[in-house]
């Protein structure tokens, strides 16, 4: 039998040499070691021409296959991105570093965006967009009517929206008496002469249910969220929102009004829209009071 880290003959009823299995441990751990040292903070002070060297040297010490180290590499790739993207936005100069090391590994947009790191880095050039105040346009058309000077800044289609609503529930319960005189009719035994009276009392309960609508189109422009569907249509300005409550399966508004209730959109990526929503609201208001202030 072949090792199966050498391909060299291994010996009788053995899958690998115990020399071959040593280098390969020794050499995953240094690899293990190199890669837990990239870090968003040295992300753009990284010689990446001093580790691609160290990367072929362990993989070659330990007979590793690219692909190995390929995973590896993606793998840091994408906590990396996540990292930081969970306090803050990606720079400019460390999005470069990070195409950089895509191109030069080889690494599939497919591997990187297993986890939708690699979606995240292209979400965050919109979002770096809009926080400096000038949002991109979508470029295909879209359902909406769009007023004035207002533009599509992004789609989300296939979007699953929801309205929570009061469901009220009415349990009815009868309660009775026996009317008449109690005769005994042996030891610890009363026959109740007369009728039966039952009174029926309604107790009703106020329960918060949230109530999937319909499928369709959720738009967010310069200044309203839209969203279309066979069933639904409507556009809110963002100045008559109260509340915008991040999640983990989309975006979660209230409107303004004694009777309003909390409206869910279930999106593919929360995070991207919770944050485009909230600052292209932010941009909103602060472009209206610049033109009040004008007036």
């Amino acid at each position: 039998m072949n090792c199966s880290i050498c391909g060299e003959p291994a010996g009788f009823l053995r899958s690998q040499h115990d020399r071959c299995a040593q280098r390969r441990d020794e050499s995953l751990a240094e690899l293990g070691k190199l890669m837990a040292g990239i870090t968003p903070t040295n992300l753009t002070t990284t010689d990446w021409d001093f580790l691609q060297r160290e990367l072929d040297q362990r993989a070659h010490y330990g007979n590793i296959g690219f692909d190995v180290v390929e995973g590896m590499i993606a793998g840091t790739w994408r906590r990396v991105v996540q990292q930081k993207l969970q306090h803050g936005l990606v720079s400019p100069d460390e999005e470069k570093v990070l195409e950089t090391i895509a191109e030069r590994f080889g690494l599939s947009d497919a591997v990187l965006d297993e986890d939708g790191a690699r979606s995240r880095l292209r979400f965050n050039a919109v979002l770096r967009q809009v926080l400096t105040g000038n949002p991109p346009e979508w470029p295909e058309p879209t359902p909406f009517n769009l007023r004035g000077q207002e533009r599509m800044v992004w789609l989300f289609h296939k979007v699953k929206y929801y309205e929570d609503r009061v469901r009220h529930t009415t349990l009815r319960e009868s309660h009775g008496n026996y009317g008449g005189a109690s005769l005994r009719i042996a030891r610890g035994i009363y026959y109740h002469a007369g009728s039966f009276g039952a009174t029926s009392v309604a107790t009703t309960t106020e329960q918060q249910v949230r109530v999937y609508v319909d499928s369709g189109t959720l738009g967010l422009t310069t200044e309203n969220l839209y969203f279309a569907s066979r069933k639904q249509s409507l556009r809110l300005p963002y100045d008559k929102i109260v509340t915008f409550t991040p999640n983990n399966i989309g975006i979660r508004i209230c409107r303004e009004g004694a009777n309003a209730k909390p409206q869910t959109f279930y999106v593919s990526d929360p995070w991207f829209a919770h944050n485009l929503l909230v600052n292209l609201a932010r941009l909103s208001r602060d472009e209206k009071q610049i033109d009040d202030a004008d007036t």
